[in-house]
C-alpha cells in the first residue's frame, strides 16, 4: 500500500479536490431545495404576518396564556406595536480608492485621494418572473405597550404576576403595562 501525504498531492490538486468536493455538496443541497412539494411551499409563505395579523396573534397568545394563571379569570388584552416589520435587503457595495501622489521639478508636491461606493440593491427572480430584492433578515415590529383587563386585575397579587408575565414575554417596562379590573 501506498504512502499518501499532501506534499506529494501537491497544492494545486489538493485545491481542485476541494473545489470539487464542495461543487458536489452544494448540487446535492440545490437537489433537495428544488424537491419541495406545493404543500410545504404554501405553508412557508402562509407565515408571513401582516402587522394587524401579527398583532392580533400576539394578543391572541397573550390572552391564553393569561386565563390559565391563579386568579386572574376572563381577561381581554389590548397590545399595541411601535413600528411596523421592517425587512433588510442585500446589498452590493463595491468599494475603490485612487491615490495620486505628483511632484514637479521645484520641489513641490500634490496629493489627491479618492474614495468612491456605490450601493446597489441586490434583486433576484421570483417564482413568478418578477425581480424582487434579495431580502436577507426580516424584523417583526416591537411591543410598545399591553393593556389587560381581567376579573382578577383588582387583586395586587394578581397585577405583578400579570405585569411579570408581560415584561418577560415582551420586554417592556413596568410603566407600559396596565392591568384593570374587569367589570
Amino acid at each position: 500500500m501506498k504512502n499518501i501525504n499532501l506534499r506529494s498531492i501537491g497544492m494545486d490538486k489538493l485545491a481542485i479536490m476541494v473545489a470539487c468536493g464542495l461543487i458536489i455538496v452544494i448540487c446535492t443541497f440545490n437537489e433537495k431545495g428544488n424537491s419541495k412539494n406545493k404543500n410545504t411551499e404554501t405553508s412557508i409563505v402562509s407565515n408571513e404576518y401582516t402587522t394587524d395579523e401579527y398583532e392580533k396573534r400576539l394578543e391572541n397568545k397573550l390572552n391564553d396564556i393569561l386565563e390559565k394563571m391563579e386568579g386572574v379569570g376572563d381577561v381581554e388584552v389590548m397590545v399595541t406595536l411601535k413600528n411596523t416589520k421592517e425587512k433588510v435587503v442585500l446589498m452590493e457595495e463595491p468599494y475603490s480608492e485612487n491615490e495620486l501622489k505628483e511632484s514637479d521639478s521645484e520641489g513641490g508636491s500634490r496629493e489627491s485621494k479618492e474614495k468612491s461606493v456605490d450601493s446597489k440593491t441586490v434583486y433576484i427572480t421570483s417564482d413568478d418572473g418578477e425581480n424582487v430584492p434579495y431580502v436577507i433578515n426580516e424584523y417583526m415590529p416591537k411591543v410598545e405597550g399591553v393593556a389587560v383587563v381581567a376579573q382578577g386585575g383588582d387583586s395586587a397579587l394578581v397585577k405583578e404576576k400579570i405585569i411579570s408575565v408581560v415584561k418577560s414575554l415582551f420586554d417592556i417596562e413596568a410603566n407600559k403595562i396596565s392591568v384593570s379590573k374587569m367589570e
